[in-house]
């Protein structure tokens, strides 16, 4: 299946809500990659796998969720070491005592 195949046929907007069905009932299973070989600076050549259209959006859905759900929030980050507005006066940092 190609991206032209998608727009043209199936529609972005069904390509996308038949991938979400899938991953919400657990039905997703990712295709095999089609094998291919690239050459290397020193003539050798090294194995690329590239993934179905399909696999790829759903790997880049995840990178995204994963990435918004590994970045601190200010309930996960300790204060920086009591240092705040309200005793800043106190401590001498502000210049005021």
């Amino acid at each position: 299946m190609t991206l032209d195949h998608i727009v043209k046929v199936i529609g972005e907007e069904r390509f996308a809500d038949e991938i979400q069905k899938t991953l919400k009932n657990g039905e997703y299973r990712s295709l095999p990659a089609r094998r291919k070989e690239i050459p290397k600076a020193d003539g050798k050549m090294r194995p690329l796998g590239i993934p179905t259209i399909r696999d790829r959006v759903v790997q880049i859905a995840m990178k995204m969720v994963l990435e918004r759900s590994s970045k601190p929030t200010s309930e996960t980050v300790p204060m920086d070491s009591g240092r705040s507005e309200a005793n800043m006066g106190r401590s001498g940092i502000s210049g005021e005592q």
